[in-house]
Formats: C-alpha cells, structure tokens, sequence
C-alpha cells in the first residue's frame, strides 16, 4: 500500500507497473474530502478513473469533471491533475497508466 495525504489516500498496487505490458493498475481509496495533486507524466502517458463508490472531482489542467459509479475517464496525463473526493465517505477508484514505449 502507498499512502499520501496524511494517510488519506491510499493506493494498492494491483498490478505493479510491468514493463512488457507498459502499464500500471491501482486501487485507490480517498478519504472524505481529501485532495490530492498529480504532478504531469511524461508526453504519451495516458490514464483511465474508474470509480468505484463516491464522487470525485477532476482537474486536469483547467477543465474540471465529476464523475460517479459507473463513469469512467481517459486522459493525456502530461498536464497536471488533481483528484478531490467531494463525497462524505470515501471514494473508491480503480486507476488504469499506460506508458508508451520505450
């Protein structure tokens, strides 16, 4: 488990990054409230939100997105980003980072 904001977020390494496959899967738990920033991936990194339970906020670069269960989002992750759990419990996601090749 990798744990940032205080404790408030955590992500589980469901599958750690595997440089065969160039990507990564997470599950993360964000605490009610918690907020937490990106800074930018490299140029071609992509990255998918799949929530789980709860809302979250989106920010990447300017534009802002909510998304609930159900929802899901892809984007270039070579600008910055921030995830804000704007639910009273925790918010649950599954985070999908493809890497390009080498």
């Amino acid at each position: 488990m990798i744990t940032e904001e205080d404790g408030g977020m955590r992500a589980y390494p469901l599958f750690p990054f595997d440089p065969a496959r160039n990507l990564e899967v997470f599950y993360i738990e964000f605490d009610a409230g918690v907020m937490h920033d990106s800074l930018p991936h490299v140029a071609g990194v992509e990255e998918y939100i799949l929530p789980v339970q709860g809302t979250l906020k989106m920010v990447i670069g300017k534009k802002e997105v909510f998304l609930q269960e159900r929802q899901s989002i892809r984007f270039g992750a070579d600008v910055p980003h921030a995830y804000y759990n704007v639910s009273d419990e925790v918010c649950t996601v599954y985070n999908v980072i493809f890497y390009p090749d080498n």
